[in-house]
């Protein structure tokens, strides 16, 4: 991912904090768990947000629906004060 990201952040000119991805982990077959992190694209070793919850809880939203209040609820470690 990190190759991917370093390209786009370059071709669309984004700088640090203007444009963050979630990257879900690889989902086995037997565990309906859904794992992922954010990171901003600019720095994309760095995780922002750690998390993971049952795939169940995200089957009935679309991506815009997930908000912050669903990242801090389901998040395994954070890195930033969660004031910010």
């Amino acid at each position: 991912n990190r190759q991917y990201f370093e390209a786009v952040a370059s071709t669309c000119g984004f700088e640090e904090n203007e444009c963050f991805v979630a990257v879900f982990e690889p989902q086995g077959m037997l565990d309906h768990t859904s794992e992922w992190h954010l990171v901003d694209i600019t720095k994309p070793d760095h995780k922002i947000y750690h998390g993971k919850c049952p795939y169940k809880d995200l089957e009935g939203i679309q991506p815009c629906d997930m908000s912050i209040k669903m990242f801090d609820d389901y998040s395994i470690a954070r890195t930033k004060d969660k004031s910010q």
